[in-house]
């Protein structure tokens, strides 16, 4: 088992030519908690996404862009912004506690079965 943390779930993800996932909406400190994970490969891919992942989790993730694989069994935790920012747009805590507080920043465990 693998666990990944990224900005986006994708059909080329999956490794098999079929695959059962269950995806469960969690809270922010679900997902900060879970992220704290020594094993865990970070592939977040967008620079914008990453800042926000650290801001909130305390994390100092590196922006990493790289294709991923997932298998039976892998976890995929994800963060997704329910708005487009523009482009080289950067956050400050204050706007995105108020993106948290408008559910425009959704967290999610995908699990491969």
């Amino acid at each position: 088992m693998s666990k990944y943390v990224g900005n986006a779930i994708g059909l080329s993800m999956f490794s098999q030519n079929k695959a059962n996932i269950q995806i469960e909406k969690i809270q922010k400190e679900q997902f900060c908690e879970e992220i704290n994970d020594n094993n865990l490969v970070n592939s977040i891919g967008h620079e914008g996404t990453n800042y926000i992942v650290n801001s909130l989790c305390g994390t100092k993730f590196n922006t990493n862009r790289i294709m991923i694989k997932l298998n039976e069994g892998d976890i995929l935790l994800a963060i997704s912004l329910n708005t487009r920012l523009q482009e080289g747009q950067i956050l400050n805590e204050e706007q995105m506690q108020k993106m948290l507080k408008e559910g425009k920043i959704v967290f999610y465990k995908i699990t491969v079965l």
